[in-house]
């Protein structure tokens, strides 16, 4: 009975839904924390009430150093992933360091710290974000993307002959 949904809420606060059939809502859950009570109110009345748990998320921040670089030169990446309201148990999984569809790298998380150094990355401005995979804890999280400058190598030329002084 759930075709002439006319509000679904949160703990009291209002969601948006969409109705897909009599049997099926797909709602998006308001902001909270904790546990809450779900229910679907329709012309008829007010459906019985559902555990909904919010998962805490995780903030992930990421920082390379040196930044801009030199090609050849060592980056490494830096992931701190922490819990995103105070307290909380430190967040543990891995993080991948990934740069368009490329993933550079995959390290688990020590302290809520994750690092990756690379000497790979060539020439030019390289966007790379940190993805998190998120525990029992803690849902996924992705940080903002760094842009990694990393300038062409210089060279040396050095002239040497075989025959020196040679002859006229």
């Amino acid at each position: 009975g759930l075709k002439g949904a006319e509000a679904v809420r949160f703990g009291g606060t209002k969601a948006e839904f969409e109705v897909r059939s009599a049997e099926e809502i797909v709602a998006f859950s308001p902001p909270g924390k904790g546990n809450v009570g779900v229910v679907v109110e329709t012309a008829g009345g007010v459906s019985n009430e559902r555990n909904f748990a919010y998962v805490p998320s995780a903030t992930v921040s990421l920082t390379s150093s040196p930044n801009p670089s030199v090609r050849g030169q060592k980056v490494t990446f830096t992931a701190t992933v922490s819990p995103s309201g105070e307290g909380g148990p430190t967040p543990i999984g891995t993080v991948s360091f990934v740069e368009g569809t490329s993933t550079l790298g995959v390290v688990n998380l020590s302290k809520g710290v994750a690092k990756l150094s690379t000497t790979a990355l060539g020439a030019g401005e390289h966007p790379v974000v940190a993805e998190y995979s998120g525990d029992s804890h803690y849902g996924e999280g992705r940080s903002a993307a760094v842009a990694q400058v990393v300038s062409k190598a210089t060279t040396e030329t050095t002239l040497t002959s075989s025959l020196n002084p040679s002859p006229f």
